[in-house]
């Protein structure tokens, strides 16, 4: 008896499914523009520019997010992509917390911005080179941050009318309005900004009282020297990079100077001039405990695209959201969505514990959460616009300065300074 022959019909399919049963596909890759950060998985040469990507179609965004632990790579990535970008004509502006920025700087040519606790430099929040009404966003944001909870109604209708009035004030003397003067009008309210509000002068004098007293340590308590009186003349955000320092500022005045640096810059690259900057934030997040600069961060990612802008943002877990408010409240909602706003995410090494979180926030699939614990140092999973390529970073060999400006290790390694550079 003769076998019964079984016909299949042939089973059709297309290159991106047909790869989960054919190993030897593998996936284009991003192309050859931009600046080149490595070799991916297959040794190819991985070359990344997000305002590049974003012209072919491959990135909806340009926003990053590069998070991983200590020690394995984030800041040597971030700044050998600045100093690459570069020559691309692209400007930094970093917010330099712990002076890890100083030796790019100085591979650039440029001086960074120091300020210093009791120092003679000045940033003054109201300066007009700060948009209109930025400036009262950052106001309303430093009284939050130093009250260490959201205003109240009336408080934040108290300090917006004594704002007003410094305002109108200063603009009729042609100088700048300042802190102290603020504080003098929420302590000391007018009739006229009673009226205004329809309310008696007492009750406006309590209202601001609270808010005045905190506004009051950036005059003459612990936080006076540097946001008290106007911007100090000649200090230049215009230069191939831009670069504030605040190492040797107080941790209470840290968050504050951070806000205020956060906002000027907003004003440089929101001036439409055609130049592409990348705008760096490390260790920023406990910032968005104000919903006010939480809400003009979010808004300063939606205008990215506008204005030309790539926000970095660097971390070492998402536990970090932790301090921008409870869950489930609106500051951590803002956050969470600045994340969402990251059409490039690079991943260094996570372990267990905070792979659960991160996987969650960011919405990884299996395959990444068993990459991620297994990365070792310098080599990072990108997720380029759902696109995933793991990348061994490398770094340019003498006589390139990069593997000086990313050092960190010197000190523990007990080099001198010219021994490191050599």
């Amino acid at each position: 008896m003769s076998a019964v022959r079984r016909w299949r019909h042939p089973y059709r399919g297309t290159t991106c499914h047909l790869q989960s049963v054919y190993p030897f596909m593998a996936d284009a890759g991003l192309g050859s523009d931009g600046v080149v950060i490595g070799r991916d998985g297959l040794r190819r040469t991985f070359c990344y520019d997000p305002f590049v990507l974003y012209q072919k179609g491959l990135l909806n965004g340009p926003n990053m997010l590069v998070l991983g632990d200590i020690g394995y790579g984030k800041s040597a990535l971030t700044k050998s992509f600045l100093y690459r970008q570069v020559g691309f004509g692209y400007t930094p502006l970093v917010t330099d917390v712990k002076g890890e920025y100083d030796r790019l700087c100085e591979a650039l040519q440029v001086n960074p911005i120091r300020f210093v606790s009791g120092g003679s430099l000045r940033l003054n929040p109201l300066d007009p080179k700060i948009g209109g009404a930025a400036r009262l966003t950052l106001l309303r944001s430093i009284a939050e941050l130093l009250l260490g909870r959201q205003l109240y109604p009336r408080e934040g209708a108290a300090l917006e009318q004594a704002y007003v009035e410094v305002e109108q004030a200063a603009h009729r003397r042609h100088r700048q309005p300042r802190i102290p003067e603020v504080v003098g009008q929420l302590l000391r309210p007018s009739p006229d900004g009673a009226r205004a509000l329809e309310t008696g002068v007492e009750d406006l004098q309590e209202w601001g009282r609270d808010v005045g007293f905190s506004l009051r340590r950036l005059v003459t308590g612990d936080l006076a020297g540097m946001f008290d009186e106007k911007t100090s003349p000649g200090l230049d955000l215009d230069g191939p990079m831009v670069s504030v320092n605040l190492r040797q500022v107080s941790d209470a005045a840290k968050p504050i100077l951070m806000a205020c640096v956060s906002t000027w810059l907003r004003g440089v690259w929101g001036r439409g001039d055609g130049r592409r900057r990348i705008v760096v934030q490390e260790e920023a997040w406990h910032l968005l405990k104000s919903p006010a600069f939480a809400e003009m961060q979010q808004e300063n990612f939606k205008l990215a695209r506008q204005y030309g802008v790539q926000n970095i943002i660097v971390m070492h877990h998402l536990g970090d959201l932790k301090a921008a408010g409870d869950a489930g409240s609106r500051t951590a909602e803002l956050a969470q969505n600045l994340l969402a706003d990251a059409a490039t995410r690079v991943l260094y090494h996570l372990d267990e514990g905070e792979l659960h979180a991160t996987a969650e926030l960011l919405g990884l699939n299996q395959a990444h959460c068993r990459i991620i614990p297994k990365l070792y140092r310098a080599s990072g999973l990108w997720l380029v616009g759902g696109r995933a390529f793991v990348v061994h970073h490398r770094l340019a060999p003498a006589p390139s300065p990069e593997r000086w400006i990313v050092d960190t290790d010197g000190a523990m390694l007990g080099l001198g300074a010219e021994r490191r550079r050599a």
